[in-house]
């Protein structure tokens, strides 16, 4: 996905994401943000904040990492599986 390109001032050029443009529910707009940000609680990233806990998704019996792919295309949770792509 390509971002057409945004002029502000002489030598400024910002990208505006096509997510912004969209009319959605801010929680989606809150989420897809948090995910591009890497600013979410997943255990990807929370294993490095706590040194005490796995990767390994705890949501499914699935035993994969639970990073933004597997929440988003591979996890059977019911809570995850409104965030699907594939439904």
């Amino acid at each position: 996905m390509t971002c057409p390109p945004y002029q502000e001032g002489p030598g400024h050029t910002f990208a505006i994401h096509p997510s912004v443009l969209l009319d959605l529910p801010r929680s989606i707009i809150c989420s897809v943000a948090r995910i591009r940000l890497r600013a979410h609680t997943l255990r990807i990233e929370t294993v490095t904040w706590t040194h005490n806990t796995s990767p390994t998704c705890d949501l499914c019996n699935a035993h994969d990492v639970q990073d933004e792919q597997h929440v988003l295309f591979h996890c059977t949770h019911p809570s995850t599986r409104g965030l699907s792509l594939k439904d």
